[in-house]
């Protein structure tokens, strides 16, 4: 039987492309492109037949029961689902991890699967008849761990440079799509294969963790090795472990809550809007006005601050404002970040007014709407003002020259993520040069997005100061 396949044919690869247009078309691509592609063709022809193995040998009872195990009640009570944000991460650790317990009570009725993957018992059954590069990723499958890996370099459209958290170890990664919007200093939870020569994502978290989420990912993997030696840590047996950091660690980002806030007396952060009625505007700012001393004293009954003063943490003197209040007509309000300040404020006012005040409600923003209403409140300067003014070199300076006094003083500031330390403690243990570096990886992407953008030397700087340029 002549299985030659004709120019004018459609090409075998399924592209829907005459041969002569497709694979049969004289390349130009590099050796390794090449390999890329056949690979990821065979990948995804073959992840299609394994899956329609494993459901009918394992059952759509052993994919709720892999389900179950891969969450262990991390994602609740939520049923599987192909729509699922870890469904990459799931399918893969379903046909390459999982296997029904051979001691337990599996669902899964063929006794002879139990203890056995679900792409171990299709190599066993369908390897003679695969291609032999299929046959390889399927063994490297097998044989490769869930890991975390910082970004290290990226060449976009063909594939980026990844560092094992855990094991240290640096590998090329051929893939072409995920590269166009991976950023150096990005941790990945994936799977690294090696087949074909070349190595590349059999799965890949749907989420790229920022810099700032490796301190947290890099403690959690320290503790799982121990005093073990990273080269022969037995990471893919522990993968139950890298499932609970994972899960942990992805949670804040499909999940996102607010942070708990404080205002700068430490006091929960409330913003409430106080309502008086009052007699008369003229005696309310007259009995008020002990409050802000800086305002000058021929100024329009209207608007008053609450000042108090206060010390920065390096003891310096500073107005620290409680509040902002509005006279007019016979209406006071008053606008507090607290709890505590809202009390404060209404003896205040009681203790001035007497009964000329009389307090009539409090209303109670939440964080959610003060966000809605900012992200929904039109700009203030038009585009072509604010990128004009952005691009000012008066304001670029000043800005420069602030943050650069602000990180010189975040040098000997205690850094919660750091337990604690300083950065110019933190950098005297291996472990801790890791988390400053993460924390500096955070800077340069946050500076990069502020307008105008930060000076790039002033990260440089922290970098030589700490050692680690």
């Amino acid at each position: 039987m002549n299985t030659k396949v004709g120019r004018n044919d459609p090409c075998p690869c399924g592209s829907g492309r005459k041969f002569k247009h497709c694979c049969g078309a004289p390349s130009v691509e590099p050796p390794e492109v090449l390999a890329w592609r056949r690979m990821r063709r065979l990948i995804d022809e073959n992840n299609e037949q394994l899956h329609r193995f494993a459901m009918n040998a394992y059952g759509e009872q052993g994919l709720t029961e892999a389900w179950q195990e891969f969450s262990f009640g991390a994602l609740g009570e939520l049923p599987f689902s192909f729509d699922s944000p870890h469904i990459g991460v799931f399918m893969s650790w379903f046909h390459n991890f999982w296997s029904p317990d051979p001691y337990g009570d599996s669902a899964v009725r063929d006794k002879a699967l139990h203890g056995v993957e679900p792409a171990s018992a299709y190599l066993l059954q369908r390897g003679p008849r695969l291609d032999p590069l299929q046959r390889d990723y399927l063994e490297s499958c097998l044989e490769a761990p869930l890991s975390f890996h910082r970004v290290l370099e990226v060449d976009a459209g063909k594939g980026f440079v990844l560092k094992d958290l855990v094991t240290h170890v640096e590998r090329t990664v051929a893939e072409r799509h995920a590269s166009e919007s991976i950023q150096v200093g990005d941790v990945l939870f994936a799977q690294v294969v090696h087949a074909g020569g070349v190595d590349l994502l059999e799965c890949c978290s749907a989420f790229a963790f920022p810099p700032i989420a490796e301190i947290r990912i890099a403690e959690d993997c320290r503790k799982l090795v121990g005093r073990r030696k990273r080269a022969t840590f037995p990471l893919r047996e522990r993968d139950y472990e890298m499932l609970e950091i994972y899960h942990a660690a992805i949670e804040p980002l499909i999940n996102p809550r607010l942070p708990t806030m404080h205002n700068t007396d430490g006091e929960p952060f409330s913003p409430r809007k106080l309502v008086f009625d009052i007699e008369s505007a003229e005696k309310a700012f007259a009995a008020l006005r002990h409050l802000d001393p800086e305002k000058e004293v021929d100024a329009a009954a209207g608007e008053l601050r609450w000042i108090e003063p206060s010390k920065n943490p390096r003891g310096a003197m500073r107005d620290k404002v409680l509040a902002f209040l509005q006279i007019k007509g016979s209406r006071l309000t008053a606008e507090v970040n607290s709890e505590a300040r809202e009390r404060r404020l209404r003896e205040i006012v009681e203790k001035a007014l007497g009964a000329a005040a009389r307090y009539r409600a409090t209303e109670i923003q939440s964080m959610e709407y003060l966000m809605n209403a900012a992200r929904e409140e039109p700009e203030a300067v038009p585009s072509s003002e604010s990128e004009s003014l952005a691009s000012s070199p008066e304001l670029q300076e000043f800005m420069n020259d602030h943050m650069k006094r602000h990180y010189e003083g975040w040098l000997s500031d205690r850094i919660p993520a750091l337990g604690g330390k300083t950065p110019l403690q933190a950098v005297k243990t291996a472990a801790g040069r890791e988390a400053v570096e993460a924390l500096l990886r955070q800077i340069e992407r946050d500076a990069a997005k502020l307008r105008p953008p930060m000076d790039p030397a002033i990260v440089r700087g922290l970098r030589e100061r700490l050692g680690l340029a």
